[in-house]
């Protein structure tokens, strides 16, 4: 199976974005979904600078993605780095896309 998801990351976006009651709900559903699905035989983590993010988001131009502020980008940059580079789960490959340019 290959998928372009990995389910522990959702926890980034709910960490970012709940207040602390929203979060011990979403945290009681995320335990016991967790512990039904397998854990992935490798992921692959393709990371960019902020910098590289914002232009590309710029370049993008998709609705409701213009209105990401820098801080709010920035900060999930910086949740994934933290994720991603304790990441223990599975076989990680970390892929540094900064200098590639995957539409031209």
């Amino acid at each position: 199976m290959v998928a372009d998801y990995v389910f522990e990351k959702d926890k980034i976006f709910a960490c970012l974005n709940l207040s602390d009651p929203e979060l011990d709900v979403y945290n009681r559903y995320y335990d016991h979904f967790r512990r039904q699905l397998p854990a992935p035989d490798l992921v692959i983590y393709l990371h960019a600078t902020p910098e590289v993010l914002k232009k590309r988001l710029r370049k993008k131009n998709a609705p409701g993605e213009n209105a990401v502020n820098e801080d709010y980008l920035e900060a999930v940059v910086q949740a994934y780095e933290h994720f991603f580079f304790h990441y223990s789960a599975s076989d990680l490959l970390i892929v540094d896309t900064s200098e590639i340019d995957f539409v031209d």
